[in-house]
């Protein structure tokens, strides 16, 4: 129950944190905490995009924000409906307008070339098509509502499918695997390396009369949708990268996101990390010059990194020397949420699944936390047992430490369900006082 405990302790502190630094949590006045969503991504023909990302909902609603460094995005949906489909728009004369769509309301979704094929093969399968992908883009909300969303995925995840197959060759010498690799949900940055390279390899995309057009290296190729894709079992789900076997001393960690922060990560990320004091490997860069925090005591130490690149700050804690977990600050220091090694369980009886965790906070629920590989309690002493001991390094009661308490006030745990009843009241930088639900549903 370790891992599991500590992954909660980080959720109750940075929620009770983010939700009162972001103006969420009543002051007195009658407010509600509001959970939020977003998706993010990278906009990129090979060379990064600037310019503007749209996103239009079932309902037709339209989101846009600017395109920022690197071609990265990330768009709100709090209070949208899925399905959604994405248009970025390069700025400048003849600036690139490309096409990419995602079926939930948070991970990453990117927008390249190969997106733009995926929505022009889901165009082509409609009963009655549009015109042609703008046409589509335009009349999105009338198309497709979210009972659709079953179909559509189904209908992207072949597309994605015949893509694989058609670029197995350029994928393999990029070293990425065509049977697998998902390059709609893959964060990448735009290095001239594995999907980037991909696409820099793709010229001369053409799009008429049906067909699909485009050069791979100079060589011209014609999509052929009947091509054979027997060994391509790419795809599934919204958000959540999983990497490539972690290599060179590497761990991979599992990241738990803050909802009411934006950042560079999505809540299920996966990512092979290089650790030490003097660097941070990862996603194909490198970091370096840390600043220690002096602050941390034995056998833990703490090293804070910087990505230029995104603004994002990676405190990287060792415990005796071992690569323990990676909080992440975005651009603007905000508690991003958390990367830590993927939770196991503490000799209960019950099976490996995972949990849910549900989160309520001054009566209003936030997104669940699902976290994989976690083993079930034997006992309701056994679930009950860390939370409460106050000399246990993932005792939930110091979690906050000195801007205020957690105060268990309940703790049980019936049928593979655990629960419990908390208030966190923090000091600073204001005095206020929430109170928690959180719901343990083992799997």
């Amino acid at each position: 129950m370790h891992a599991l405990l500590g992954v909660m302790r980080v959720w109750l502190s940075l929620l009770a944190a983010a939700l009162l630094l972001t103006g969420c949590l009543s002051d007195g006045g009658g407010g509600t905490a509001t959970a939020t969503t977003s998706i993010t991504g990278t906009a990129a023909t090979g060379a990064a995009l600037s310019g503007t990302v749209d996103l239009v909902d079932a309902n037709g609603v339209v989101v846009s924000r600017p395109i920022g460094l690197l071609g990265a995005f990330e768009i709100p949906t709090t209070g949208l409906s899925a399905p959604f489909i994405l248009r970025a728009t390069g700025s400048g004369p003849g600036g690139a307008i490309l096409f990419s769509f995602a079926d939930g309301p948070s991970g990453i979704f990117n927008i390249t070339p190969l997106t733009h094929m995926a929505l022009e093969l889901l165009r082509q399968d409609e009963d009655t098509p549009p015109a042609d992908l703008a046409a589509l883009f335009a009349g999105w909300g009338a198309r497709f509502a979210p009972a659709n969303l079953a179909d559509l995925q189904a209908a992207i995840l072949l597309a994605q499918r015949r893509i694989n197959a058609t670029l197995r060759t350029a994928f393999v010498d990029n070293g990425l695997t065509p049977t697998t690799f998902d390059f709609l949900r893959t964060r990448f940055s735009p290095d001239r390396t594995g999907l980037d390279a991909v696409l820099d390899s793709i010229t001369g995309l053409v799009i008429a009369g049906g067909q699909i057009q485009f050069n791979v290296g100079g060589a011209p190729i014609t999509f052929n949708i009947g091509i054979d894709i027997s060994d391509i079992t790419v795809g599934g789900g919204a958000g959540g990268v999983t990497p490539a076997a972690c290599v060179g001393g590497g761990a991979t960690l599992t990241f738990a996101r803050n909802l009411s922060v934006a950042g560079p990560h999505a809540n299920g990320d996966q990512v092979c990390f290089v650790a030490s004091p003097t660097s941070l490997a990862f996603d194909g860069k490198t970091l370096t010059n840390p600043t220690q925090n002096v602050v941390v005591t034995l056998p833990f130490s703490a090293y804070a990194f910087v990505d230029v690149a995104t603004g994002a700050k990676y405190e990287v804690v060792f415990n005796a020397g071992a690569l323990h977990e990676i909080n992440v600050l975005n651009s603007a220091d905000a508690f991003h949420g958390q990367f830590a090694a993927a939770p196991v369980g503490g000799g209960g009886a019950g099976g490996a699944g995972g949990v849910t965790l549900r989160i309520t906070a001054g009566g209003a629920g936030l997104a669940d936390v699902n976290i994989p590989g976690v083993t079930a309690p034997a006992s309701q002493a056994e679930f009950c047992a860390d939370i409460n001991d106050t000399n246990s390094a993932t005792s939930l009661v110091n979690a906050l430490g000195s801007i205020g308490a957690i105060t268990i006030t309940s703790c049980s745990f019936a049928g593979g369900v655990g629960t419990v009843n908390a208030n966190v009241a923090v000091t600073i930088p204001v005095a206020i006082s929430v109170p928690y639900v959180v719901t343990f549903t083992f799997n």
